[in-house]
């Protein structure tokens, strides 16, 4: 196979990997830091400020570790495990 001579294939899949579609991809634009949050709306010009309706900075980060009605206990850690508590 032409991908094997470029990359390394792996055995080993993260996390998540047996989540459905939607989950699999929300879940890793949290990995990613670059899903539809307010700092990325803004650094792709679809809005002018960056604030969740709280004043704070709205990173991926925040909507998981600090906001007030999306805080996961455990925070990104929790979410990169993608246990049962952290996809549900």
């Amino acid at each position: 196979m032409l991908t094997s001579l470029f990359f390394k294939v792996s055995s080993v899949n993260f996390p998540g990997f047996d989540l459905p579609g939607q989950q699999w991809s929300l879940l890793n634009r949290f990995r990613a830091e670059q899903g539809y949050c307010g700092a990325c709306r803004r650094k792709w010009r679809l809005t002018d400020t960056d604030l969740c309706p709280y004043g704070k900075t709205q990173t991926m980060s925040h909507i998981v570790e600090s906001h007030p009605l999306t805080k996961l206990n455990g925070g990104l850690s929790q979410l990169h495990s993608a246990d049962e508590d952290a996809v549900s």
